[in-house]
């Protein structure tokens, strides 16, 4: 029994949508940590915000970012640019007394 072929994307206009729509994502998804990120900041609220949790996605991101910079991968280098800036604004926040 041959294993399930993955279809593939064949003409570039589906390369291209899929490729401008992961961008996209890939934008809004860190942006929807500004609302943690004024609570933090501007609001002064940390209860409940795990240090150790950020950093981590911090480090996390930091990896991710290497690795899309060592690929040239554009979706994968402007989301993890975006995250890592989210992910350091909170870990700055909760470091800051």
């Amino acid at each position: 029994m041959e294993p399930e072929k993955i279809p593939q994307l064949t003409t570039s206009n589906k390369k291209l949508t899929l490729h401008s729509l992961v961008i996209v994502v890939g934008i809004i998804g860190p942006l929807m940590t500004i609302p943690q990120i004024y609570q933090i900041w501007v609001v002064k609220q940390k209860a409940g915000v795990s240090l150790w949790t950020w950093g981590l996605y911090l480090l996390e991101t930091a990896i991710w970012l290497w690795y899309g910079l060592k690929i040239k991968s554009t979706p994968i280098i402007v989301s993890c640019f975006i995250w890592v800036l989210m992910d350091a604004a909170v870990v700055l926040g909760l470091l800051v007394k």
